[in-house]
């Protein structure tokens, strides 16, 4: 028998049979032989079993993974769940909050030389208000579509547009995920794929994107140094983005199908108010009449404590006594019954399976469930809790990072013609926004302690809020002219108009020169005992 490396395993049914160590034993290969009953028992998740499910199984490369239709069929759902599902677009809501912040990100020309800064800022201001190719959005907005098409869609594209003869000659456009196809003359071509060309190494050469009003045109190419792909890769060789809700999609699904069969079982117990019970299970209008005259109670003489009515009754009776009770009303024949389910929904063991679903849900974006469906925030594993999604959020501002100086880079050089344009002027720093914490007292006296050390300066303090700290210390400024002005006017101490923290800390602070003459004199008193 022939030794094949290839096939120490045979499989049968769900089981695997190991050969006869004997063939494998041979002179030239007694020193490589390995102990197959040990390598099995090492890895027994590679075997199968009929008590688990049959996972579907594939190694290969990224590209493989994912259809274009796949990709659509999931992209598709992840829209539905972010227009319909509220946990959803709460999660988009804090991720946006945290990543981009409430202004947009703050982009800081950091080139060294005071005046090539103020120029690009200039420009940069200028540049923000009309970026927009269509001509309807800032960049603060284009932002936020930006990440939210990135966590919804999985990938966006910004083309880098030029437009000759405007004030702002560089524009940006953003295109949808569905915009990227194949064009008619790709099909069967093996380097076009799902959109986009690449050449024989795998180096992406352009992109095909539907332009215009609709989207049906034909797929128009862009080279690739003209559109920004936005996507996060989690593999090698991955060439589209994949919804961050894809692990969440079954689960959102499975919990809408739950929570939907639990209020349609409150609404039909809310709706069932009354039964009647009659031999025939019918009555008539006439009867129905008397018997809402009575208040539905039974004739004097009977003992028996539900009402009885003994006739057939048509539909316009049935409705009338509907409207007596304001509710559903049921008609059975006597001896019949009816067990209704208890009305106490969902209880409290639904709850309970309900929130572990929003947590599975928050754990697929990496998100605290405490900033979704708050209870507590308080306690070690909280903080901790925070500190992980603080850490998610970080990565995503990375990434828009990436685009901002992109798009900033773009900006400047579309005033070329106004300013000298070079590199020194593309040096920029993109200022994260305020950092999630479960303590903002804290987190506070950190800040002003670091900036006291000279940790952390007026920018990263200012720019974490979204501003900029040259206004920030021209209004102080103004505020404390203002200030002097008033205390000469009124004859009061400007120290109860406007507190400066400084000043507070050089009061604190003991005289240098104070200590040193008590030293001495200390010392001299020691001398003389």
């Amino acid at each position: 028998m022939n030794f094949n490396p290839f096939n120490w395993f045979s499989r049968s049914k769900n089981t695997y049979s190991i050969p006869n160590k004997q063939a494998v034993v041979t002179a030239s290969h007694r020193r490589a032989e390995p102990d197959i009953a040990k390598t099995e028992k090492l890895y027994t998740a590679a075997e199968r079993s009929k008590d688990r499910t049959n996972l579907r199984i594939y190694v290969q490369d990224a590209r493989y993974d994912m259809s274009e239709d796949v990709r659509i069929t999931l992209v598709g759902k992840s829209r539905y769940f972010a227009d319909n599902n509220p946990y959803f677009e709460k999660i988009l809501e804090v991720i946006d909050a945290f990543v981009n912040g409430a202004n947009g990100l703050k982009v800081v020309p950091s080139n060294g030389k005071p005046r090539i800064d103020e120029i690009a800022h200039r420009c940069w201001e200028e540049w923000q208000k009309g970026c927009d190719f269509l001509g309807r959005l800032k960049f603060h907005y284009m932002t936020s579509i930006m990440l939210r098409l990135l966590e919804v869609d999985g990938e966006c594209f910004v083309v880098l547009r030029e437009c000759i003869g405007e004030a702002i000659q560089h524009k940006i456009q953003i295109f949808e995920t569905h915009r990227c196809r194949s064009p008619q003359k790709a099909v069967g071509s093996n380097n076009i794929i799902d959109g986009i060309q690449y050449d024989a190494h795998g180096r992406v050469k352009g992109y095909y994107i539907s332009d215009g009003l609709d989207g049906s045109a034909e797929p128009k190419f862009f080279p690739a140094d003209r559109v920004i792909h936005v996507f996060a890769p989690t593999r090698a060789g991955q060439l589209r983005g994949i919804p961050a809700s894809v692990p969440a999609l079954n689960t959102m699904q499975d919990f809408e199908m739950i929570e939907s069969a639990e209020i349609l079982a409150a609404k039909v117990n809310a709706t069932k108010v009354a039964i009647v019970k009659t031999p025939e299970g019918e009555v008539d209008a006439e009867t129905v009449m008397s018997a809402m005259a009575r208040g539905m109670k039974p004739k004097e003489g009977d003992a028996k404590e539900e009402p009885i009515i003994k006739h057939p009754i048509d539909e316009q009776s049935h409705r009338m006594l509907e409207e007596q009770y304001g509710g559903k009303i049921m008609f059975m024949k006597s001896g019949a019954e009816w067990d209704q389910n208890p009305s106490e929904r969902p209880s409290s063991i639904m709850q309970q399976f309900w929130t572990y679903q929003i947590e599975k849900i928050c754990i697929a974006f990496n998100i605290s469930k405490l900033l979704i469906f708050p209870q507590s925030l308080q306690g070690t594993t909280a903080r901790a809790d925070i500190a992980a999604t603080e850490a998610t959020f970080k990565s995503l501002f990375s990434v828009m990072e990436d685009v901002v100086l992109k798009c900033y880079e773009w900006a400047l050089s579309g005033f070329a013609s106004k300013f000298p344009i070079n590199s020194s002027f593309l040096a920029a720093n993109v200022i994260p926004p305020r950092t999630l914490t479960a303590d903002v007292g804290k987190e506070s006296a950190k800040d002003l302690s670091e900036h006291a050390a000279g940790i952390t300066t007026l920018q990263d303090l200012c720019g974490a809020e979204g501003k900029d700290w040259k206004v920030v210390l021209q209004q102080r400024a103004e505020a404390a002219a203002y200030a002097e002005q008033v205390k000469n006017e009124y004859k009061v101490d400007d120290v109860r108009l406007i507190y400066n923290p400084l000043n507070t800390a050089k009061a604190q602070t003991p005289d240098k020169k104070e200590d040193l003459t008590q030293g001495k004199e200390t010392k001299g008193n020691n001398n003389n005992v």
